[in-house]
């Protein structure tokens, strides 16, 4: 046969269109569509038989699904060919585009296939079927010895590609018959679900139906041809009129921006009656320009499971409270993240530390605010303990003002903070819960002032004999205010005000009534005084020991100090007029850069104004406020960057000549390793810890006190390390998969040599429950620090640990004890 002949061209064409204009190959009738793609493909290469095979799921055989004989003009279905005993003949098809054997007289992967033919076959040609990639077939033409092949069939590139072309039709008949039982298996089950699966165009104000399943009847009465295209009735025609506008809107936030949905609302039966609807949706296509265009969903009726929530209401507002505690616990987690992600990168060395400062205290307030969770339960039974400790104003201060900070983000709010610099300096108190109070109703302010100025005011006065003060907070916000009517009703539990304008405004309704209760418990009061529409101002007092009567705040006076300030914004320089004044330091406000040569330090506007920085004044310190720190990356040397808000410690530090810094650097829960004054010398520390991230600060915290650090991430590395090195102190994570790591010190210790048993090794834990001392004393380590690691604890460690001549103090240049000594070893 001449394969080149036009005639024979056109008949493998015609066949092939045959095929493709076969109803049940999309269709998914995998049966039909095969017996189609046998004959025809047997009748256009003129062949004997053609069969079309799946692979069994275990691979063992292949399974007949349709074979073709030209002879008898029959379509059957053959026994299950093995493929056991040809293993050779599956791999050859899932490497090769086709197996062609022209001649079954020679070797092949399938020589013993005349056992079951006979002596009449003469040639094959296997196209595999793949689909995904993924061997699950073949289409077999075979060649019996007739008049035009009498011993072998060359076959033509022809016929290959032809073949090639059946296996392809094949594959496209399986996947759409796997589709079609999948869509039967779907539309089964949601005629079994106790509600209705939709697709709906998004098409403002309505939602256009396209698809429908038949639990809408058993769910609204309506059936699903009467809600198609809308042809009885529209969407929001069948939501009851007090739910419209409220789902329209979070439809309209929540779908635009492309997260999922779920809500509830109330639809309207076809017969009239009312019936309470939990909907789940999703955008499944969008426009062009980003918008959702098509929406696919699910309906059910939970109208019983509300009426048993009405008898259980209080339970239930107990459960939403934690559901909703998990949006304040995120914030600061995304700061940690945001934060740490900074701080990872090649900054300088000082931004790196700072860093490292924020993560450590917006992860402080996201233990406190874990810690809250299980508070309410406490107050409830009344067995809230107070837990008094000394404590430092200002970390106090810079601990709320980072995290309220974070919150704010990109909100056009100007945040500002009134601390008064004569207050004590330490104080002895619950911190955590005064932190936990005044951070909800910065919260609050945060939540309801959508533009304008949230302004935080702390100070203390004397308040009777013994020492005892009244520490006053105060925040007052710009915001949307509360009706005079309903401020009575402000401290009940798990309620929130005018719910209609406040609806999506997160919120327990729960932290001013925990807020009252902790106040009442150190001897305090909280009042709130607003204005519907104008703002509200939330104060509150508790009662404290002073531990420091000394200032919070020094800067002590230098002659020809004298500050300019230039803001644009009147309340940023009404608030640093007043940190300036009560810091006794002489200021004026200018109305330009012109004068700023006659002053010692200009302050100014960065956002606004920043080539001011460019303005020749060799005799004044600038400072630009802005409200990014960064922005002193590329400063010029004499100009300063602060980022509002602003302490009065800050103020003091931008303006102090070196007195001041000293008076105020003992910031205890402030503390960085910059700010220490610990060196290490020629010493190697090992970190194990099986998470990446604490590896990576335990690592830059340590290097920052000079020590040489290396790190494990599971127990058995860290062995294998200590084994080839030498290690001045291990610290040692707890809690680690496959061996953890009493395991892996129990181990270093029984190893052979001396040194092995004096390593010191320090557990890093965060279980800091019950007498863990004793069980890691007991599992041969030394000591233990808790996560997150504090500075103070970790230097208590290296110096007791550390031998002598590793480590040593530096003394802050321009002491007295530091005139020609540059370092002191401790003892």
């Amino acid at each position: 046969m001449n394969t080149a002949n036009d005639e024979y061209a056109n008949q493998l064409s015609s066949a092939l269109a045959k095929i493709t204009k076969t109803p049940a190959l999309t269709a998914g009738i995998l049966e039909d569509s095969a017996n189609v793609i046998a004959k025809e493909g047997c009748d256009a290469l003129n062949t004997h038989r053609v069969g079309i095979w799946r692979m069994s799921d275990d691979a063992r055989t292949l399974q007949s699904i349709a074979s073709y004989n030209s002879v008898t003009d029959q379509l059957v279905v053959q026994e299950d060919f093995p493929l056991d005993h040809r293993q050779e003949y599956v791999k050859l098809l899932s490497n090769e585009r086709l197996l062609v054997i022209s001649d079954l007289d020679q070797p092949n992967p399938l020589s013993d296939l005349r056992d079951e033919y006979g002596p009449s076959i003469c040639a094959l040609l296997d196209a595999p079927i793949r689909v995904g990639g993924k061997l699950v077939g073949v289409v077999c033409i075979e060649q019996d010895r007739c008049e035009d092949f009498p011993d072998k069939r060359e076959w033509t590139i022809e016929e290959q590609n032809f073949t090639s072309s059946l296996a392809d039709f094949t594959a496209l008949a399986m996947e759409s018959a796997e589709r079609r039982l999948l869509m039967r298996r779907m539309e089964i089950l949601m005629s079994n679900l106790p509600g209705m699966v939709y697709q709906c165009l998004n098409n403002p104000p309505d939602f256009t139906f396209t698809f429908v399943s038949e639990g809408c009847y058993n769910l609204i009465g309506y059936m699903p041809q009467e809600l198609i295209n809308n042809n009885a009735v529209k969407f929001f025609d069948m939501v009851h009129p007090d739910d419209v506008e409220a789902l329209a809107k979070i439809n309209a936030e929540t779908l635009s921006i492309g997260l999922p949905l779920e809500t509830t609302f109330r639809m309207i039966m076809k017969d009239g009656s009312v019936k309470w609807i939990w909907e789940r949706s999703r955008v499944v296509e969008t426009n062009p320009d980003g918008s959702p265009r098509l929406l696919e969903g699910f309906y059910t009726d939970i109208t019983e499971q509300r009426r048993l929530e009405a008898a259980e209401l209080a339970n239930r507002a107990k459960s939403e409270f934690l559901a909703n505690m998990s949006h304040e616990i995120r914030t600061p987690m995304n700061a940690i993240l945001g934060l740490t992600d900074l701080a990872l990168r090649n900054f300088p060395q000082e931004s790196v530390l700072e860093h490292l400062s924020n993560i450590r205290n917006a992860g402080t307030t996201l233990l406190s605010i874990i810690n809250d969770i299980l508070d309410f339960s406490k107050i409830e039974a009344g067995a809230v303990e107070l837990v008094p400790d000394k404590y430092d104003v200002r970390s106090f201060i810079n601990d709320i003002v980072t995290m309220i900070h974070v919150r704010i983000g990109d909100k056009p709010l100007d945040f500002i903070v009134n601390d008064d610099p004569h207050m004590p300096r330490e104080m002895i108190g619950d911190m955590t819960r005064i932190k936990q109070i005044a951070i909800n109703l910065l919260t609050n302010a945060v939540k309801f002032t959508h533009e304008g100025r949230i302004t935080l005011t702390v100070g203390a006065e004397p308040s009777g004999a013994d020492g005892w003060y009244k520490l006053k907070i105060s925040v007052q916000d710009s915001g949307i205010g509360i009706r005079s009517e309903e401020i009575p009703l402000l401290f009940a539990n798990f309620s929130q005000l005018d719910t209609r304008k406040n609806r999506g405004i997160e919120g327990t309704g729960l932290g001013l009534a925990i807020s009252k209760k902790l106040v009442g418990l150190m001897d305090g009061e909280i009042q709130v005084e607003s204005v519907y529409g104008q703002g509200s101002c939330f104060s509150f007092y508790v009662m404290q020991r002073v531990e420091n009567l000394k200032p919070a705040v020094i800067l002590p006076a230098v002659p020809g100090r004298r500050v300019a300030i230039w803001l644009s914004n009147a309340a940023k320089a009404e608030a640093l007029s007043e940190k300036l004044a009560n810091l006794r330091v002489p200021f004026d406000v200018v109305k330009g850069p012109d004068t700023f040569a006659q002053y010692s330090h200009a302050f100014f506007d960065f956002d606004k104004y920043p080539r001011v920085c460019a303005v020749p004044c060799p005799r004044t310190k600038l400072v630009a406020i802005s409200h990014n720190a960064m922005h002193e990356q590329g400063l010029p040397p004499h100009v300063k960057n602060v980022s509002m808000p602003f302490t009065s410690l800050t103020v003091a530090k931008l303006l102090d000549d070196g007195t001041a810094c000293a008076e105020n650097e003992t910031m205890q829960m402030g503390q960085t390793a910059e700010d220490s004054s610990l060196q290490l010398h020629d010493t190697s520390l090992l970190v194990v810890d099986d998470n990446e991230i604490n590896l990576v600060i335990a690592e830059n915290v340590l290097a920052l006190y000079g020590g040489q650090v290396s790190v494990a991430q599971s127990g058995a590395a860290a062995i294998q390390l200590i084994e080839e090195n030498d290690y001045d102190i291990v610290f040692m994570d707890h809690m680690m998969p496959e061996m953890d790591g009493v395991d892996a010190t129990q181990i270093i210790r029984a190893l052979p040599g001396e040194k092995y048993r004096k390593l010191p090794i320090v557990a890093l834990t965060a279980n800091v429950v019950g007498d863990v001392r004793d069980m890691f004393l007991q599992s041969g380590m030394n000591d233990f620090l808790s996560k997150p690691l504090e500075f103070r604890e970790i230097e208590r460690v290296l110096q007791k640990w550390l031998p002598p001549g590793k480590w040593s103090r530096v003394l802050p240049e321009g002491t007295a004890e530091a005139e020609g000594a540059e370092k002191t070893p401790l003892p």
